[in-house]
């Protein structure tokens, strides 16, 4: 709410129709911001007073610096330098631009090319590669090509041409050499062949009697040994073994199996109707007489004693608690204090 003594301002009739007309075109905002600035606390009137007197005095000056100050920055944006700009634009930057490539770098470029690198490619080329090139070829090539000529090549092909009958015979000679060694070398092979041939063999005759040897051995073995005491074991087997087993056999199906079938004739006519019964009797009569038991148990003592617990024994305990032996308590204890037995 404002401050005592300050005048509020009251809508006459038409502005309030005329904002009235404005909301229900959509033109004019929605009130809740002043409702809701309206339920915001003010400030009291001693403080509002001296603070809207600072927000007078220095505010309000402050702000209208600060305008002034944006309306000169944009006036002299707009009218100063702008203009400024595009004229040292137009009459000093492009026409700089324009001489420094149309005009200063093609006159360099000639100049260094006409007057420096021409002059000292023709210098290098006729002053130096052709001078050297032509010492080269006749103080070095031409005199190093006669001397190789004349001091290697031609010595070196007489000498081969005076020296080839004693290299036929040398070359004859080694191959003489090589043919003897190479019968040489075979003769010894053939040798060595021989000897492992001749062990082969001794080898084979001894493998082979060995293993008619143990040949024999073994069908002696099998002929004299084995097969009488497999004969014998066979023999125990037809004349003991089996009739002892037609004997036990014999006893199973004779004694053992009427006696199962007894017990299971015995077990299905007599076990299982007896447990039946007693299942029916443990369904029908104990479940049931447990079940009554329990729930009188539950009925008649469980409940009882704790409904006499819940509504009778606790409330009985909490009064008697907080009316008998507290305020007991609290009186012994003072009793005790000034009595000086307790501190």
């Amino acid at each position: 709410m404002p401050a005592p003594g300050v005048p509020v301002a009251v809508p006459s009739r038409a502005q309030a129709e005329a904002r009235a007309q404005a909301q229900a075109r959509g033109w004019a905002r929605p009130r809740r911001r002043r409702a809701s600035r309206r339920d915001e606390p003010q400030l009291p009137a001693w403080l509002a007073y001296p603070v809207r007197a600072v927000a007078l005095v220095v505010v309000l000056p402050l702000r209208l610096l600060w305008e002034a100050a944006r309306l000169l920055v944009r006036f002299l944006s707009r009218y100063v330098f702008a203009p400024l700009w595009w004229l040292t634009d137009r009459c000093l930057l492009r026409p700089s631009v324009w001489l420094v490539t149309r005009v200063l770098v093609p006159t360099l470029v000639w100049t260094v090319r006409n007057l420096l690198v021409a002059p000292v490619v023709w210098v290098v080329r006729y002053l130096l590669v052709i001078p050297l090139t032509w010492l080269a070829r006749y103080l070095l090539i031409i005199p190093l090509t006669w001397l190789a000529r004349y001091l290697l090549i031609i010595p070196l092909s007489w000498l081969a041409s005076a020296l080839a009958p004693a290299l036929r015979l040398v070359g004859r000679a080694l191959a003489t050499l090589g043919r003897w060694i190479g019968s040489a070398l075979r003769a010894v092979a053939m040798g060595i062949w021989a000897v492992v041939a001749f062990v082969g063999r001794l080898l084979g005759t001894g493998l082979r009697y060995a293993y008619r040897g143990v040949a024999a051995v073994v069908v002696a073995g099998y002929r004299y040994l084995l097969r009488p005491i497999g004969l014998a074991v066979a023999w125990l087997w037809r004349h003991t073994a089996v009739p002892f087993g037609h004997a036990l056999a014999w006893l199973w199906r004779h004694t053992a199996v009427p006696f199962g079938h007894a017990l299971v004739w015995a077990w299905r006519h007599t076990a299982v109707p007896l447990g039946r019964a007693i299942v029916w009797l443990w369904r029908h009569t104990v479940v049931p007489l447990a079940r009554g038991v329990a729930w009188l148990w539950r009925y008649t003592v469980v409940a009882p004693i704790r409904w006499v617990g819940r509504s009778v024994l606790a409330p009985t305990g909490r009064w008697l608690r907080e009316a008998v032996f507290r305020p007991a308590a609290g009186t012994v204890r003072a009793v005790l204090a000034a009595v000086g037995l307790r501190s």
